[in-house]
């Protein structure tokens, strides 16, 4: 998780590439914690 450049733009889509990241990351840990008892 390195970022190089500060341009807006690219921020912009390191953002929303590490926000879809996390949602994938939410979804494949949701039905695990939905097996929980």
């Amino acid at each position: 998780m390195r970022i190089h450049a500060l341009r807006p733009g690219s921020s912009l889509q390191a953002l929303s590439r590490h926000a879809t990241q996390a949602l994938f990351l939410c979804a494949s840990l949701s039905p695990a914690l939905a097996g929980l008892p």
